[in-house]
């Protein structure tokens, strides 16, 4: 598994901007130890003032992983091995987001994502920088249990209660009452002919 800042995050903590909630690695690195072959995949070194993994120092250095069971979580991951290991990307912040309920409206109420982002296959993840330290550990548990819902702690679906206006009931009435008057001449034009 592999945990990395997205490129926006990045650039803000090389801007040295006090308004982020983006981590920097090496506070991910206090809580989440990276557990890679660093003397193979690439140790970690200041580049351009910001504390990143270094370049792998061997050309097939995945080679390693292929065949070791072991579990390996990197943090910042060398980019030729994000694209087969299940991924979680800290973003500078997650919209919310529609979900499967939110194509339906229930009790005057619409469901909405938030603060977490997985993909159906659950190999990647997104979460906001500034609820990182409570998701990544709970995300990093949900992942390894294949993103079955008894696995997480945390609740990313939020409900939207819609309020009625007194322009959408009238409009809703209105069309309620075309429907039945179209129902009824519909009637009336089949058993007695119309015109």
């Amino acid at each position: 598994m592999g945990i990395r800042l997205s490129d926006t995050c990045l650039t803000l903590i090389k801007l040295n901007t006090s308004q982020t909630d983006c981590p920097t690695y090496e506070e991910i690195l206090m809580i989440y130890p990276d557990t890679s072959k660093r003397d193979i995949s690439g140790d970690f070194a200041m580049i351009d003032g910001v504390l990143q993994r270094e370049p792998p120092q061997l050309a097939k250095h995945f080679e390693f992983y292929r065949n070791n069971s072991d579990e390996h979580l990197f943090i910042d991951p060398p980019i030729d091995r994000t694209f087969v290991m299940d991924m979680i990307v800290i973003e500078t912040q997650i919209p919310t987001y529609k979900v499967k309920g939110s194509y339906v409206v229930a009790n005057d109420t619409i469901t909405f994502g938030h603060s977490r982002m997985m993909d159906k296959a659950c190999q990647n993840a997104a979460i906001g920088a500034d609820i990182w330290l409570a998701y990544l550990g709970d995300t990093i548990h949900y992942m390894k249990n294949d993103c079955e819902e008894e696995f997480t702690a945390v609740s990313t679906l939020s409900q939207m209660l819609l309020f009625p206006s007194e322009v959408g009931d009238k409009m809703l009435n209105q069309w309620y009452q075309m429907q039945k008057w179209l129902e009824e001449m519909t009637e009336k034009c089949l058993t007695r002919g119309c015109i």
